[in-house]
């Protein structure tokens, strides 16, 4: 259904058109005039992101909305919702001088002087957040304002507490994050039960106001009839009549005390057909077509049905007339004719799966959106999905199509869960049992609907658990919104409708993306189980989004610029160096010991350089390690300021990747899932160094021993002390001296000295054939090639492929899709250890072939492709191509 919101958007507009002017209002700012967005006494003269944007915008921006709030609450001018809109009022100007405070902060630390553009761009989200929130609440109090307050108070009087209570809690939240975060110190931490808690408290306290609230409507609209001088069925009695009607499903005003349903039409919601002003034409669907239309002064949706008396129609009708929540689309009433039935319903932008394919066009590095705005849209679906199943009702065909959108501001979208048409309820006449097989869309239709005759004829559905766990259906299609909003994508695009229910049958579901959280992947596996009754219900999952969403916002703008300790304090972080703590040896003369920051209390990991010999190398990492961020890439926490030769980093508690390899004990756990995942996620690693941090790295010593693993055996790239920047105008160079391991060393660098990324693809292709053998390098593999000194590689398809299989881990029972997998990474890893850098792919296409994005092309690999590998000790060099393809 395409609407407009075209209101909202010229005023949106409007703000920004308009020039911005100093804020110096005391009560606002905390005793502090706001700035020139761009002056360098405040930004430091680095304050914009990559993007352009910085803080101090969006505080100006915040504070000219706070001052507009607080001038509208001040005045007479509220028509309605008094109480909620001052409290409102109240919470945001505790959040606007909580973010004043924080940016004070910010600008006057070395923040900027560490700070990578990703962090820059993960800070900025904090004040956007605060941004959106703020237009929210000054939309919302403006509504309350209107001179046409009966027509607003349809949309905004009835569903107010819920919407009110979630603006409230996210503007505690944001109150709490800001005003306890310290840019130098530790991150402040809201336990779940301490998020629920809150959103309960705010929700509580909203509740009782909106009820006092609605009575006063309810006092107001009595003495506007009082005063209404028009013949029945004006245009204000109708206003009133479809607001009391609204009321009534509140339950505050008892049925009694409304107008005859007969006074406008056989039942109460009817309209008129002459109030309704057609302006343009929206869209169109299988019910008919969608207008925008004037009802009585305002911007309506009217939806169009054929015949006098269509289902359809009427079950929409029984279902939203009853529904007030703000994300629930709002039927205002409805109207017909001889030929047509119509529904009136509140006017929308359009819909979600519209707005990603807008979002994929301008481009946002492949998504439609962040993981902030993702995690947002999904809660406002599953609390609206929750009301529904509150009130015994099964959507049925939920989908990025029947969800509508409203821009509330920058990065801010409304969404409303829409179209009822297949929607039933748990009624003593109407039970669960008459719902149909194969109602919905086959890409969002859970398992147990699916009607798919098999080859002996017979039904391959569940039908005992549609009736078991009837809304467990639509835990299920959300499941596969939650994939569409992260990617864009629709689920199983290529597939037609009975191949995708045959897959669903099967248990297949879309491949999430890696940097999917773990704790978002986990719910949404969850929610399209293939067992009805382990799946989630609607108030888990909302719980669930609220804490990531908070979690999100905790963590994200941790600002991780290093600290400088004193030796005193690291003795004490390592218990004086006892050998307790001591973690081993590091390679060279380097030991690590655990210790824990005494004001964070969180565990470290102290890495002592010993010898003075080894001070380029730990000045290799002092230059280096300030300007690395990334999840694949260990955190620099420090350094000691009083005795060279001591860092810190985040603590990994599953030590180095070679331990878990080529250790038979704990090899059992380095499942096949693990080691693709540790394939995938060391390459992102890789190409950050390669094309994404500030300068072009080569790290000259990737192998297992320099790969650690965190608590849940995900991988972090560590040891940078042989790192090498390489020169901005050059993509090679030669190097002064040859470092490295033996075994991972590429040979252009081993003979030549030549220098460049593509040594640590070299050297990548050597971890990935470890990785997936569990067995260390070619010295260790293949002892008895030694004999030869050159080795010349022929194409695989003139061979037998499974050949290659030999050199996959026999521990692994791996399924055949598996088994797939694992012989596509040895073959990328052929193309990593060519002898020529120029036919080595660069890390960007490694990553592309590794997600599947790319098909891995072997078929240039000929007969003269040489697959050298050279080891500084050895006088002969072995040949690997005769056990991979049998030649010779």
């Amino acid at each position: 259904m395409m609407m407009t919101f075209g209101n909202f958007r010229n005023k949106l507009s409007d703000l920004f058109k308009s020039k911005t002017t100093e804020v110096d209002n005391p009560a606002i700012t905390g005793g502090l005039a706001t700035t020139e967005v761009d002056t360098p006494a405040i930004t430091g003269g680095q304050a914009t992101t990559e993007s352009g944007e910085n803080p101090q915008f969006y505080l100006r921006l915040t504070t000219q909305c706070t001052k507009k709030v607080q001038s509208m609450v001040a005045s007479t001018s509220l028509k309605f919702n008094h109480e909620q809109c001052e409290y409102l009022a109240h919470k945001l100007e505790k959040t606007v001088r909580s973010a004043h405070s924080y940016h004070e902060q910010l600008t006057s630390t070395l923040y900027f002087e560490f700070a990578s553009g990703e962090d820059r761009e993960r800070c900025l989200e904090i004040f956007k957040l605060v941004f959106a929130l703020t237009q929210e609440v000054e939309t919302f109090i403006l509504g309350c304002s209107e001179e046409t307050w009966v027509q607003s108070a349809i949309l905004l009087a009835i569903a107010s507490d819920v919407h009110i209570a979630s603006l409230c809690f996210h503007l505690e939240f944001c109150t709490t994050v800001l005003s306890k975060r310290k840019v130098s110190g530790g991150t402040p931490v809201l336990t779940d039960a301490e998020i629920s808690s809150l959103h309960k408290s705010e929700s509580g306290i909203v509740k009782e106001m909106s009820q006092r609230d609605r009575r006063s409507l309810d006092m107001n609209l009595r003495a506007l009839e009082n005063q209404v001088s028009r013949k029945p069925g004006g245009a204000d009695q109708e206003h009133i009549l479809v607001l009391r009607e609204r009321l009534k499903s509140t339950m505050l005003i008892p049925s009694a005390e409304l107008p005859e349903a007969n006074q406008l039409g056989s039942r109460p919601g009817f309209i008129r057909m002459s109030s309704l002003k057609q302006i343009t034409k929206l869209g169109s669907g299988s019910f008919g077509d969608v207008h925008k239309m004037n009802w009585l002064g305002f911007e309506v949706a009217r939806k169009t049905f054929h015949g006098s008396s269509a289902p359809d129609f009427e079950r929409e009708i029984q279902i939203l007339e009853g529904l007030c929540h703000p994300n629930i689309v709002s039927l205002l009433g409805y109207t017909r004719n001889t030929r047509k039935c119509y529904l009136i319903m509140e006017l929308m932008d359009g819909d979600l799966y519209s707005l990603m394919q807008e979002r994929l066009e301008l481009g946002n590095g492949g998504l439609p959106f962040s993981i902030s705005e993702a995690v947002h849209m999904m809660l406002q679906v599953a609390e609206g999905m929750l009301f529904l199943h509150e009130k015994q009702i099964v959507h049925r065909d939920l989908k990025s199509q029947n969800i509508l959108v409203k821009h509330m501001g920058i990065n801010n979208v409304h969404v409303k869960v829409a179209d009822f048409g297949l929607s039933r309820t748990k009624e003593n006449s109407r039970t669960y049992s008459i719902q149909t097989l194969n109602q919905g869309t086959s890409r969002w239709m859970a398992p147990e609907m699916i009607h798919l005759m098999n080859e002996d004829g017979h039904v391959e559905s569940h039908r005992e658990d549609l009736l078991k766990y009837p809304f467990k259906v639509d835990v299920y299609s959300f499941g596969m919104v939650c994939f569409e909003i992260l990617t864009g994508d629709l689920p199983f695009p290529s597939l037609t409708p009975r191949e995708v229910k045959m897959k669903v049958l099967r248990g297949d579901r879309p491949q999430l993306s890696d940097d999917c959280p773990e704790r978002l992947r986990s719910l949404i596996e969850s929610c399209w189980s293939s067992k009805p009754d382990e799946r989630p219900r609607f108030d888990y999952i909302c719980a669930e989004l609220r804490h990531l969403k908070c979690a999100h916002y905790m963590t994200s703008i941790w600002i991780k610029a290093p600290r400088c300790f004193r030796f005193e304090k690291i003795k004490r972080m390592t218990k004086d160096f006892a050998a307790h703590n001591w973690i081993g040896r590091s390679y060279g003369p380097r030991k690590v010991y655990k210790g824990e920051m005494v004001d964070r209390g969180e565990a470290v990991a102290v890495k002592c350089y010993e010898g003075i010999s080894f001070s380029y190398n730990y000045r290799n990492e002092m230059a280096v390690l300030p300007q690395l961020h990334h999840k694949n890439v260990v955190d620099y926490a420090g350094f000691c300021s009083d005795v060279e030769g001591i860092l810190v980093f985040e603590y990994m508690e599953n030590g180095s990747l070679d331990k878990w390899l080529f250790d038979d004990a704990r090899k059992v756990k380095m499942t096949w899932r693990v080691r693709r995942d540790i394939c995938l996620e060391v390459a992102n690693g890789i190409q950050y160094l390669h094309s994404v941090s500030q300068r072009r790295i080569v790290h000259r010593d990737i192998k297992p021993g320099h790969i650690l693993l965190d608590q849940n055996l995900k991988p972090k790239i560590t040891d940078f002390s042989l790192a090498y920047f390489l020169p901005d105008d050059k993509s090679e160079t030669k190097a002064d001296r040859v470092a490295g391991t033996s075994g991972y060393i590429a040979p252009e660098y081993r003979v030549h000295k030549e220098i460049s990324q593509k040594c640590d693809v070299f050297s990548f292709g050597v971890v990935l054939f470890e990785i997936v053998g569990g067995r260390r390098s070619y010295v260790d593999l293949f002892p008895e090639l030694f004999q030869k000194q050159v080795y010349d590689f022929h194409v695989f398809e003139t061979y037998d492929v499974r050949r290659i299989n030999m050199l996959i881990d026999r521990t692994l029972e791996l399924q055949p899709d598996e088994e797939i997998e694992a012989v596509r990474i040895l073959k990328i890893a052929l193309l990593c250890v060519q002898s020529s850098p120029v036919e080595r792919p660069d890390m960007g296409l490694v990553v592309a072939m590794l997600h599947g994005r790319l098909d891995v092309n072997i078929s240039r690999l000929t007969a003269e492709s040489s697959f050298c590998l050279r080891y500084p000790r050895l006088s002969k060099e072995p040949e690997i191509c005769r056990i991979l393809v049998g030649k010779r």
